[in-house]
């Protein structure tokens, strides 16, 4: 007499697979949109907060041409979300980073870092980690509700 095994639950585990499948997606377009929220707040921080005046760690605005060539990104390099902010401003890492200042080859002084960009990182950052926290901690509660 041959043995019989009856397999119950296979739809239950098929639904569970493409809710693990469709999270991913679901993940990833959180992230991404978290990833916009930050970076669009440490821009606003750079321009406002140290490209404004005020102190003599901060940059006084001369043109604008340096506060106005704040560049945020982010985008997706396979399953990488890559967040950046920079200036193409050529000027722009010598404020950020200070250094000699060369004319003709010669140094004529020394500039004071005055960072712009990662000070204004820095600033938002904990607001970031916290959206982050609460999108994992919510996916995770969900994926227990349903799993």
């Amino acid at each position: 007499m041959p043995s019989e095994f009856i397999i119950e639950g296979l739809k239950e585990l098929g639904a569970l697979g493409n809710n693990y499948l469709g999270a991913r997606e679901l993940m990833r377009d959180l992230l991404f949109r978290a990833s916009n929220k930050f970076i669009g707040q440490a821009s606003s921080v750079s321009k406002k907060k140290y490209l404004s005046g005020g102190s003599d760690d901060v940059l006084s605005v001369r043109t604008g041409r340096l506060r106005s060539s704040i560049t945020p990104g982010v985008r997706q390099d396979g399953e990488d979300i890559i967040i950046s902010l920079g200036t193409g401003v050529p000027y722009g890492p010598i404020h950020e980073y200070g250094g000699a200042i060369l004319r003709g080859g010669k140094v004529v002084g020394q500039m004071p870092e005055r960072s712009f960009l990662r000070r204004a990182l820095e600033d938002t950052i904990e607001p970031f980690k916290e959206d982050i926290f609460t999108l994992m901690l919510g996916a995770a509660r969900g994926g227990f509700k349903r799993g």
